[in-house]
This record gives structure tokens, C-alpha cells and sequence, in this order.
């Protein structure tokens, strides 16, 4: 399993020099940043609206075959489950995921990526009808997880905790 913090994958501050990296060697301009920033806010409330109106109930639904989305308009208790190989996508609110005596926070700015079938308890911790948890959870080719862990470098085992916050 593993935790990825969206915002350091995309934009990074340097604070020497008082600009942005992006991916590497790439430098953005303080009003290159703040254009990207707010792009990347206007997908997550684009999402927000998308995932609201095909899920406008609590519930579940599978609009298309290994893609799932979730809805909650409350909190829930600690549910045991499987989590088969998928990258699970806040839009809004958090989520804990307890694995090995740990409990694991994400939430719109961190991802899980989960690519081999881990026993785990969940919770969805916050949520409210105003501001409903929403979720997006694509099934993965184990496969193609394997590839892209390997390509990236990252350990094949285990949770990366790449500025994770642990509770």
C-alpha cells in the first residue's frame, strides 16, 4: 500500500529561490505556480460536481466495470474489508485505513495506491451532507502496478509514506 501526497508529485516550493519546481529541473514562476494551483483547484471542484451528480445518494455505485465511486454523508464506523489492487481517489473529506496495528490518513490531496489484495479497516472520518466523502476507486491490473512500481523505483512491499500523516 502506498500513500502518495498529491502535491508533491506535481509542485514544489523552493525556498531559495522563491520558485516552484514541477517534475525535476522544470522552475515555475511565482504567477506560473499560483496560475497551476488554482488549476488543480478547479479540477478538484470539477470533480466535486461530476462524482455529486452520478452519486447524488449515499451509497455505491459502479458506473462502469472495476470502477467504483462511494458517497457518505456521514462519518462511519470501523468497517473490515479486503482492498483488491485499485488507487483510491478522494474528491472531498478523509478516510483512515488501519493495516498492521497503524491507521493511515488520506484524503483529496493523498492517494492510495494499494497494488496486491491487503485485509485492512477503514473509516470514513469525516463527512457531513453539506460536504459529503466522495471516492473513486479504480480496480488495477496487478500487472501494471507491478511495472510502475518498478519503474518508479519504489519499494515492492510495504507503506511508502511520502508526507503522510499518521494519527
Amino acid at each position: 500500500m502506498i500513500i502518495l501526497d498529491f502535491s508533491c508529485m506535481i509542485l514544489q516550493t523552493h525556498p531559495k529561490r522563491g520558485t516552484t519546481e514541477a517534475s525535476g529541473s522544470d522552475i515555475l514562476s511565482e504567477p506560473e505556480f499560483k496560475r497551476a494551483t488554482r488549476q488543480v483547484a478547479d479540477l478538484q471542484d470539477e470533480m466535486v460536481e461530476r462524482m455529486a451528480r452520478l452519486l447524488p445518494e449515499d451509497g455505491t455505485s459502479q458506473p462502469l466495470e472495476g470502477v467504483h465511486l462511494y458517497r457518505a454523508s456521514q462519518p462511519s464506523d470501523q468497517i473490515y474489508s479486503s482492498y483488491e489492487p485499485s488507487i483510491c481517489v478522494i474528491a472531498q473529506r478523509r478516510k483512515e485505513v488501519m493495516l498492521g496495528g497503524e491507521i493511515y490518513s488520506y484524503d483529496h490531496a493523498h492517494y492510495l495506491v494499494n497494488s496486491v489484495r491487503l485485509p485492512v479497516g477503514t473509516q470514513i472520518v469525516e463527512a457531513s451532507r453539506e460536504r459529503p466523502y466522495l471516492c473513486v476507486r479504480p480496480i488495477l491490473d496487478p500487472f501494471l502496478v507491478g511495472s510502475v512500481i518498478v519503474e518508479a523505483n519504489l519499494p515492492s512491499r510495504g507503506i511508502v509514506n511520502l508526507t503522510l500523516r499518521k494519527r
